[in-house]
């Protein structure tokens, strides 16, 4: 079948038939392409899904099912990779999908489909960057990094001693591992908990490139006990596997264990400084290292996923004193729960001497 101005021209391919041609003037706005199965009407409105050309990174995309009856499971093309979880559009009712990476977006559905470019200055595509002595997945990911949570950064000389052992609970590729080897130097160690094999990747090889040896990477889910965890993984931001929010990606089984039991099971060295960023995990996994911190009193380094996860993970801390990092104000646990706004914030607790 081919269209040439307003003429449809229509071959016919029965094998009983010699090849014939006709020729018809049929108005374009009444012609509709279909296979044997369908038996549409032509000129029947098809479903469309309305969304912007472009936003920024951080603004979700609002995407809208339009001239349909019957809502739509649609899927998500994140720089030509698919998310295998479906989102669910309703007819005519908005949606927000939040990206969480820069790239282009396609949502296909049943006969319809939307693109969506999610911008950021940095480039996703770059491929493998070195940036200092770090390698990152992408110039975006460096950008990324290099600007985030310097206030904790900053801190961190006066938080982690000479000959400390660090527990880096979510080393992600070792932006903190680094700084915590440099801080503790060669009579300290460094304990990464990282269960993604993306980021252990990169992990390993950022770690190499200190010249230490004095750190272990441990390939595991920190919990409240042995088994496996399902982890959700963005191929385009190795920050957000998570186990325990509502995120969109690849669906991966690791393995989790309970801190208490792994010092145990391994011998490791008991800890002076413990910093966790899992994400949401938290709440899970400081039910499974409380033995640890009521013997050894660490200085606990926390990013903490809104008001829930602040107050079941405070409620077992009481005798710490808190601070939010960047804020020179002291806390009870009880006082930066009730303060606690529903966002991530990093907090820094320590015993009193």
């Amino acid at each position: 079948m081919s269209i040439s101005g307003k003429s449809l021209l229509v071959i016919s391919k029965s094998k009983n038939v010699e090849p014939r041609e006709w020729h018809f003037v049929v108005p374009l706005s009444q012609i509709r392409f279909m296979n044997d199965q369908d038996q549409s009407i032509p000129g029947a409105t098809m479903p469309i899904i309305e969304a912007p050309n472009s936003v920024p990174l951080g603004q979700p995309v609002t995407l809208t099912l339009r001239n349909s009856s019957s809502r739509q499971d649609c899927y998500i093309l994140q720089n030509s990779i698919m998310l295998p979880d479906a989102i669910t559009l309703e007819p005519d009712q908005p949606f927000d999908y939040f990206p969480e990476a820069p790239g282009h977006y396609v949502v296909k559905g049943a006969g319809c489909e939307a693109s969506v470019d999610v911008l950021d200055p940095a480039d996703i595509r770059s491929g493998p960057v070195l940036e200092g002595q770090s390698w990152f997945p992408s110039a975006w990911t460096a950008a990324v990094d290099n600007g985030y949570e310097s206030a904790v950064m900053s801190l961190l000389p006066h938080l982690v001693e000479s000959g400390a052992v660090v527990y880096d609970l979510g080393a992600n590729i070792g932006m903190y591992a680094k700084q915590f080897l440099s801080l503790a130097n060669e009579a300290g160690y460094v304990y990464c908990f990282e269960p993604n094999p993306l980021a252990i990747h990169y992990l390993s090889i950022n770690l190499a490139r200190t010249g230490a040896d004095n750190y272990l990477i441990l390939p595991l889910a920190v919990s409240d006990g042995f088994g496996t965890t399902e982890l959700v993984v963005n191929p385009d931001n190795l920050a957000l596997g998570s186990s325990y929010f509502q995120k969109r990606g690849i669906r991966i089984n690791v393995r989790s264990a309970a801190l208490d039991d792994v010092i145990e099971s391994y011998g490791l060295r008991p800890p002076d400084v413990i910093k966790m960023d899992i994400e949401g995990g938290e709440v899970v996994a400081i039910r499974g290292m409380l033995q640890t911190i009521e013997k050894y009193n660490p200085v606990l380094i926390f990013e903490l996923h809104g008001r829930h996860a602040a107050t079941e993970t405070l409620r077992h801390l009481e005798a710490y004193d808190w601070q939010i990092a960047g804020d020179d104000r002291h806390y009870t646990a009880r006082q930066l729960t009730d303060a606690f706004p529903e966002a991530c914030l990093q907090v820094i607790g320590v015993t009193p001497r």
